[in-house]
């Protein structure tokens, strides 16, 4: 209310007067803001209380993963100490040690990894895998998604593996957790090319034949650029899936395998076929590296694949053709029926005089060695790989 006072001019309004509407509007506006970026500091993605629970999570997730590492060395010293089983002594020891942990959930997988899920005060869940011995932890959110240990996997069984480019590709189980060679599994097709002979393209070879010092160093080589070749698919950094990759046809649990004594060419047939003697005594033997794993396909069914492919094995040969020796140096494949065959790198062939260097491209089927920690899920009734 405006309070008034006459005097001899008029009216004149009284001094106190009260604040302005336009200055209680202002009011009201910066008020407003102020509460607006208060509540914006407190709330949202990066807001104080998010950062709060973040940060709360994060500490729990460690103590989780700290219990889990001591209970482990726990293990560790009991197993050492009396002699307890290694396994047994590490399920006891993160029963006793691991707050909140699932004693229903803790599995053993029967390939030396124990796995368990732990719900924290707060509620939250997390799925950890231990090796035995202990190498690496890992600690996971808990997902509904149910994961199954690989060591369920039999031979057979087909599965999605992610490669290094992030595609998923078919594969099937080569040998399961009851082999010697732990779990490995194989491309079901072919999933790229490599070539072999004179026009290697990884050929280091320096001679004064060119051809056939490129045909040597290929041969020579094979198992290498082979097994090498297959390792380009492995995805070893953002999902740590498998801890190696070969070529099929290697030796399972020794990939790099090869017999490196040198294979001598009948002096007669090199002569006749116009083979200098300098290159007589450079070519390294054969061997029977592929017997196991093409028993093994052709046990389970899934030798013949959509196209010929490689095998990481060499094969040295000579066979009489009419009236002539004959010498091959080759390296095996699997024909597109199916059928153990061969592609020759060098031919020594005595009946025309000739020394021939063929050059092939022909399948990469590789072979992943999946590390023990890790897990598969079905979707859709398919089984995937995951951490």
């Amino acid at each position: 209310m405006v309070n008034l006072k006459f005097n001899k001019k008029g009216i004149v309004k009284n001094k106190n007067s009260g604040i302005t509407l336009i200055a209680l509007v202002i009011t009201v506006i910066v008020l407003l803001i102020l509460a607006g970026i208060s509540i914006s500091m407190l709330s949202g993605n990066n807001g104080i209380l998010q950062k709060a629970t973040d940060a709360k999570t994060e500490t729990e997730k460690g103590e989780v993963y700290e219990q889990i590492s001591l209970a482990t060395a726990s293990g560790e010293m009991e197993y050492y100490s009396n002699g307890t089983d290694r396994i047994t002594a590490y399920k006891n020891a993160l029963l006793n040690g691991v707050d909140g942990i699932d004693r229903d959930n803790l599995i053993d997988n029967g390939s030396n990894l124990i796995t368990g899920t732990v719900t924290t005060k707060s509620g939250k869940k997390y799925d950890f895998s231990v090796p035995v011995p202990v190498t690496d932890i890992i600690l996971a959110e808990h997902d509904d998604v149910e994961k199954f240990p690989i060591a369920k996997l039999n031979e057979g069984d087909e599965i999605t593996y992610t490669d290094s480019n992030g595609n998923d590709i078919p594969c099937i189980v080569l040998y399961d957790s009851t082999s010697e060679y732990g779990i490995q599994i194989i491309t079901i097709n072919t999933i790229s090319t490599v070539t072999l002979g004179k026009n290697d393209p990884s050929s280091e070879a320096e001679g004064t034949d060119g051809s056939l010092d490129r045909a040597l160093w290929s041969y020579n080589n094979s198992i290498d650029t082979l097994n090498n070749a297959a390792e380009n698919y492995r995805l070893a950094n953002l999902v740590n899936l498998s801890d190696a990759a070969r070529c099929v046809g290697s030796v399972p649990n020794n990939p790099d395998s090869k017999d490196a004594s040198i294979y001598s060419i009948d002096d007669m047939t090199a002569a006749n076929a116009g083979l200098s003697s300098n290159y007589r005594n450079k070519f390294e033997n054969g061997d029977s590296n592929y017997t196991s794993d093409k028993e093994q396909m052709d046990n389970l069914g899934i030798t013949k694949s959509n196209v010929e492919y490689w095998l990481a094995s060499r094969e040295t040969v000579g066979k009489i053709q009419g009236q002539s020796y004959n010498e091959f140096i080759n390296v095996r494949t699997i024909n597109g029926s199916g059928e153990l065959s061969y592609h020759v790198i060098v031919g020594v062939y005595e009946s025309i005089s000739v020394v021939e260097t063929p050059s092939s491209t022909i399948g990469l089927r590789p072979v992943f060695t999946l590390k023990s920690n890790i897990h598969y899920i079905v979707e859709d009734g398919t089984k995937k790989l995951v951490n």
